[in-house]
């Protein structure tokens, strides 16, 4: 198996995602909570005052609305 074939069938397949990206993405309905869309409620556990301030801030995204 050649570099130039290998590269055409990753190729393809870049292709096949983004289409099922596109077909897919749309059927997602952003208002329906998800099964795991509270999972890191207990993973952290150490509590937020004995965080770093620049450790809280780089995980907000992650933990911020537990932190409130």
């Amino acid at each position: 198996m050649s570099v130039e074939v290998v590269v055409a069938n990753l190729l393809k397949n870049v292709e096949n995602v983004k289409r099922a990206i596109k077909t897919l993405v749309p059927r997602i309905d952003p208002d329906r909570p998800g099964p795991y869309e509270n999972s890191l409620a207990n993973a952290l556990l150490t509590g937020r005052e004995h965080i770093p301030a620049d450790k809280r801030e780089l995980f907000q995204f992650f933990f911020g609305k537990y932190w409130k």
